[in-house]
């Protein structure tokens, strides 16, 4: 079975969720680097990707397709704001075994989920620059504080509820289960 994600980074839940979806073998979130022209690995569901898969340095950053094709096996979507289509945030990479293509559906699926995490991955953003503020913790919490945190909430719900929406109307059929924990047991 794949190994899981560390669970204090907050993207492993969806990765393992798509990698279940979709049967991956690897699914890995590339972001961007400070410095904006390279990508780093920074989520892994299953097995990480090794040297000789590397991702180029600027894959996906300047790409004008939504997913890349070479392989009937991989899947390299870029992620693209829809505020700025032009900006790429970084690169999401699904991996089957050989032999294993993705159906037309599961690449739409795939791209759907980029846009699910470019919203997750801004509020992530959002939530680092509150939270580098140097306000002492004792403080109690003024309005302003606690209008962020519900735009903070919301963000994330409507990214979470946008996904499982296109989720659920891609599909004509099917059934899912997961355990108590909310790992997908059976799709």
């Amino acid at each position: 079975p794949p190994r899981r994600s560390s669970d204090l980074n907050p993207f492993s839940t969806p990765l393992s969720f798509l990698g279940s979806i979709l049967r991956a073998e690897t699914v890995a979130l590339f972001q961007k680097t400070s410095s904006g022209q390279t990508l780093q690995l920074t989520a892994c569901f299953g097995r990480k990707p090794g040297a000789d898969e590397s991702i180029p340095e600027t894959a996906g950053i300047n790409d004008s397709e939504a997913i890349d094709d070479n392989s009937s096996s991989t899947l390299r979507v870029p992620l693209a704001d829809e505020a700025e289509p032009h900006e790429r945030r970084g690169l999401l990479l699904v991996k089957r075994p050989a032999g294993e293509p993705f159906s037309a559906s599961e690449r739409k699926l795939a791209s759907e989920f980029a846009c699910g995490m470019v919203a997750e991955i801004r509020a992530a953003g959002r939530n680092a620059q509150l939270q580098n503020r140097a306000l002492p913790v004792s403080l109690p919490h003024n309005i302003i504080w606690k209008l962020r945190a519900v735009d903070e909430i919301t963000a994330h719900l409507i990214a979470r509820i946008g996904f499982m929406n296109r989720v659920f109307t891609s599909m004509t059929e099917g059934l899912l289960v997961a355990d108590i924990t909310g790992q997908v047991v059976f799709a």
